[in-house]
C-alpha cells in the first residue's frame, strides 16, 4: 500500500548508518562550549532494518548506573516460538517449529550441527543486569555445540561447551544451566545482542533439539522496590507562560484521531513529500525508503489533478479543526508520475562532494539519467501569471504557483488557508536519502540559498503564512553541514571551518536575519529541527528493563544541561534551551519547532509514559510547534498520553494552557507538570510515575492557588494501558498515591471569589 507512513521506518532507522560513532568523536569535542540559557523548570522495508538507526560501531557509551535488582522473572528466548523481540539470524540447518521431540508445549528447535554452522538468536542490545544464568533443555548429543553471547561491540563472549553444563532431566531430556559469569559477563550486567549455539568442529553431527530457553533472575539480588516517596511542589503564581497548542501536533493523523485527540496541527511531510508533484496531484517518490520508485502520494483513490492529494489533506484537517503544516519541495526535482515502474537504478550507497555544484554530479555518478526517468524539474518561481490547472506537458513545476492554488482554494493563512509551510525536509541528508537525484552534499551556503530562494517565493504569495526551516534531521545537522562529513566523517569539518568555525544553525539564523533586515520582512518564522533519541534501543521499540529506563532518561536531552546524552553523541544536548539560546543571539523572535519526534515503543506503557513526559517538557520549556511521527496506534498507551493532555474527559478538557512552576524531588521516579486552564482558572497537574514496580506516595505542596471542591482525576497505567480510567472524585489530599508505570491527570477547581 502506498501510504504516507510507508516512508517512515527505514528513513529514521537508516540514519544510524549515516554517521559512525568513532568518526563522530569530533562532534563532542567541538560542541563542548555550551550556550548559556536559563531553564524554565527544574527539573516499511524489511524488519531486519529495525534497530539499525542506533547501531553505531565503536566504544559503547556507558549508561547511567541502575540499582542492583533481580529481574522480575525469566526472560523467555524460546518457548514454542521465539520470545518477544527475538529473531532468527542463523547460518545452519534448523527448524524453529519442530513438532518432535518437544520438552513442553507444541514445538522445539531442531538443529543439525555441521562445519562450525551456528544457530543465532538475535535481539536488540540489552543488559543482562538482574539475571544470573542461561537455562535450556536439550535432547541429543550436547557435545556438538558451543554456546556464546554476541556482545554490543560486535565481538563474542567466551565460548563454553554446552555438554559441560548438562544434567539429566525427564523423558531423556537434559537441562543445562550456564552461569553468565562463565561467558565472561560482568556480574553487574553485560550488554548483549542475542545468543549463539555454534557447531563445535568442522564435522557433521546428528540433529539435536533445544527447548524452553531463558535467562533466569539472579535470586541473590533484592527485588525491585514496591513503594517510594517523592515530594511535589507547585506554585501556580510562578513560571507562568502560555503553552502553545501547536506542541500537540502529529503527522498524517486520520480524521477520527484529529477529532478524538483534538490535534491542533497535522503535518504533511517526510522523505516522500520532498518529491511531491502538485501538478500531477497524487505522485511522489520516497527515494531510498522505497526503492527510489515513483508512487501515489496518498492512495489510488485520489484522482490525478492539481494538488489533489494535498487538497484532500488540507480539507480533512480543516473539517477537524486542525491547522496544516505543509512541506514545500525545494530539492529541485519531483516525481514525474505515480508509476511504480519508473524507478532510479544504479544509485550509489551515499552521495559525495559535487563536482561542479550542489545540484549536480559527484565522482562516479551522474544523476541525469535517473532524473529523466523518474522526475521533472521543480523551481521556486514561475515568473509568469499563475494558472490553477497548469499543464503537465510543460515539464517544469513551480512551487509559488502551488501556494497560489492553495490560497485560492482554501483562503489565506488565518482565514481558513494553510498556516504553516516547511521548506522541504532534511536537506542535510538529501545526498543519502535522495541520492538518485541529488547526490551532492549540501554546504552552509547551499542550504541558505536554497531556503531563501523558496521561502521568499512562498512569502511573496502567502505573506501571512509561517515559514519553517531548515528542517534539520538531527544533531549533526544542527552543528555541521553535509559537506563537513568529507572523507573523515566530520573530523576536520572543512565547510564549518570556512565559515568561521561557527555551528551551522547559529550561522544559518544569523544569515537569514541579515537578509530579512535588509528585505524588511521575515522569511523564517520557525526554526525547525527533528529529534530522535540516539541511545541504543530507544527508538527501535525495545522494552527490556534497561531500555525502558534509558528511554525515560533520554527525554532529559531535550532540556537538561547536566545530562550527558547516552549515545554516540556523548555530550549534553539540552536541545530546546540550546535552540532558544541560538535564536536569542542570532535572530530574536524566531519561534522554535521540533516537527518530527518519536521515542519508540508507543504501543507499550513505557512509550506512553515517555510521550507524556515529552509533552510536559514541551509545554514547560515554551516550545512553539511539535509534530509526533506519525501518530501512535489508536487507543494504545501513546495514544492515551496525547488524550490525557488534550481530551481526557471526552469533552475537550485536558491539561491546562498556561504553564506554571512544578518541582519533583526526584524526576527520575516521578515527573510533574503543572498548568492552569485560562478558560476556567482550574489548576491541572500531570503526574508520571516512571517506576516499574513501586507505587509512589507524593506529598503535595501547592502555592499561589486556592483550590475548592473535589478533585477530578484521569489515569492510564500498566494495568489498563489501552484506556483512560475516570477515577472517583475526591477531596484534595496532602499525599497522592500513584500506581507504578502510570500517568495521571488531576484537575483542581479554583475557589470562586
Amino acid at each position: 500500500m502506498n501510504s504516507p507512513l510507508r516512508s517512515s521506518s527505514s528513513r529514521k532507522l537508516r540514519k544510524g548508518l549515516f554517521f559512525g560513532l568513532a568518526s563522530l568523536a569530533a562532534v563532542s569535542a567541538v560542541t563542548a562550549v555550551l550556550v548559556p540559557h536559563a531553564l524554565h523548570g527544574h527539573g516499511q522495508l524489511h524488519q531486519i532494518a529495525k534497530g539499525l538507526y542506533h547501531e553505531f560501531k565503536g566504544t559503547p557509551v556507558q549508561a547511567s548506573a541502575l540499582p542492583a535488582e533481580r529481574a522480575d522473572g525469566p526472560l523467555v528466548i524460546y518457548t514454542d516460538k521465539l520470545g518477544d523481540g527475538w529473531a532468527d539470524w542463523s547460518w545452519c540447518d534448523r527448524d524453529l517449529a519442530s513438532k518432535a521431540p518437544v520438552h513442553t508445549g507444541n514445538a522445539a528447535i531442531l538443529v543439525t550441527p555441521k562445519n562450525f554452522a551456528g544457530l543465532s538468536l538475535h535481539h536488540g542490545s540489552f543488559s543482562t543486569r538482574g539475571y544470573s544464568a542461561l537455562q535450556l533443555y536439550v535432547k541429543g548429543d550436547p557435545r556438538s555445540l558451543n554456546v556464546a553471547l554476541p556482545l554490543e561491540s560486535g565481538s563474542w563472549s567466551t565460548k563454553v561447551p554446552l555438554a559441560k553444563y548438562c544434567r539429566p532431566a525427564t523423558a531423556g531430556w537434559l537441562v543445562a544451566r550456564i552461569p553468565l559469569e562463565d561467558f565472561g559477563a560482568d556480574r553487574s550486567g553485560e550488554t548483549i545482542s542475542g545468543l549463539i549455539f555454534q557447531t563445535a568442529s568442522a564435522q557433521s553431527y546428528p540433529a539435536i533439539s533445544l527447548d524452553d530457553i531463558s535467562l533466569l533472575p539472579d535470586t541473590s539480588l533484592p527485588s525491585a522496590p514496591t513503594t517510594a516517596a517523592v515530594g511535589l511542589s507547585i506554585d501556580a503564581a510562578k513560571g507562568r507562560h502560555p503553552i502553545s497548542p501547536y506542541i500537540y501536533g502529529m503527522a498524517f493523523a486520520p480524521p477520527e484521531i484529529l477529532v478524538d485527540l483534538k490535534i491542533p496541527v497535522n503535518r504533511w511531510g517526510g522523505n516522500d513529500k520532498t518529491r511531491y508533484n502538485w501538478v500531477q496531484g497524487n505522485a511522489d517518490n520516497a527515494a531510498r525508503d522505497w526503492g527510489f520508485r515513483n508512487r501515489y502520494a496518498s492512495d489510488g483513490s485520489v484522482p490525478p489533478g492539481p494538488s489533489s492529494s494535498a487538497d484532500r489533506f488540507v480539507r480533512t484537517n480543516s473539517a477537524a479543526g486542525a491547522a496544516t503544516l505543509l512541506t514545500v519541495p525545494t530539492i529541485g526535482w519531483v516525481a514525474r508520475d505515480a508509476d511504480n515502474n519508473h524507478a532510479s537504478t544504479n544509485v550509489p550507497n551515499s552521495g559525495g562532494t559535487g563536482l561542479l555544484s550542489a545540484d549536480g554530479a559527484i565522482a562516479g555518478y551522474d544523476p541525469a539519467a535517473n532524473r529523466l526517468t523518474t522526475s521533472v524539474r521543480s523551481l521556486p518561481r514561475k515568473n509568469a501569471p499563475f494558472v490553477d490547472h497548469p499543464s503537465q506537458a510543460s515539464g517544469t513545476i513551480y512551487q509559488d504557483e502551488w501556494i497560489a492554488h492553495l490560497d485560492k482554494t482554501f483562503g489565506t493563512a488565518g482565514h481558513g488557508g494553510v498556516q504553516f509551510f516547511a521548506m522541504d525536509n532534511e536537506p542535510d541528508i538529501w545526498d543519502y536519502t535522495h541520492s538518485d537525484v541529488h547526490p551532492a552534499r549540501m554546504g552552509y551556503d547551499d542550504v541558505l540559498k536554497n531556503f531563501l530562494d523558496y521561502s521568499t517565493a512562498v512569502k511573496d504569495v502567502a505573506p501571512n503564512a509561517l515559514i519553517t526551516g531548515p528542517v534539520s534531521w538531527g544533531w549533526t545537522g544542527y552543528v555541521f553541514s553535509a559537506k563537513d562529513r568529507g572523507d573523515d566523517n566530520f573530523a576536520t569539518h572543512a565547510d564549518r571551518t570556512a565559515h568561521g568555525g561557527e555551528m551551522f544553525l547559529p550561522w544559518f539564523l544569523k544569515q537569514v536575519h541579515a537578509h530579512d533586515v535588509k528585505a524588511r520582512r521575515r522569511t523564517l518564522d520557525i526554526l525547525d529541527v527533528h529529534f530522535y533519541p540516539q541511545a541504543n534501543g530507544t527508538f527501535s521499540g525495545q522494552t527490556d528493563k534497561d531500555t525502558q529506563a534509558l528511554r525515560l532518561r533520554s527525554t532529559r536531552s531535550l532540556w537538561d544541561p547536566t545530562y550527558k546524552d547516552e549515545s554516540w553523541i556523548a555530550t549534553p544536548l539540552y536541545v530546546i534551551p540550546r535552540l532558544q539560546g541560538w535564536v536569542t543571539a542570532n535572530y530574536p523572535g524566531t519561534k522554535i519547532g521540533i516537527t518530527e519526534w518519536n521515542f519508540g515503543a508507543d504501543d507499550h506503557i513505557n512509550g506512553g509514559l515517555t510521550i507524556a513526559d515529552v509533552l510536559g517538557i514541551y509545554g514547560r520549556e515554551n516550545l512553539y510547534l511539535a509534530n509526533y511521527w506519525a501518530c501512535p496506534a489508536q487507543n494504545g498507551p501513546g495514544y492515551q498520553a496525547f488524550k490525557l493532555f488534550r481530551n481526557a474527559d471526552g469533552m475537550g478538557h485536558g491539561f491546562g494552557d498556561v504553564a506554571c512552576a512544578a518541582i519533583s524531588a526526584d524526576q527520575s521516579k516521578l515527573s510533574c507538570y503543572a498548568a492552569t486552564d485560562s478558560s476556567t482558572g482550574d489548576l491541572t497537574l500531570m503526574l508520571i510515575n516512571k517506576m516499574t514496580k513501586a507505587a509512589v506516595s507524593a506529598p503535595l505542596v501547592i502555592a499561589g492557588f486556592d483550590p475548592a471542591g473535589t478533585v477530578k482525576m484521569w489515569r492510564c497505567d500498566a494495568d489498563n494501558p489501552k484506556s483512560i480510567q475516570t477515577l472517583p472524585k475526591t477531596a484534595l489530599k496532602r499525599t497522592i498515591t500513584l500506581p507504578p508505570q502510570s500517568m495521571t491527570l488531576l484537575r483542581l477547581p479554583v475557589r470562586k471569589q
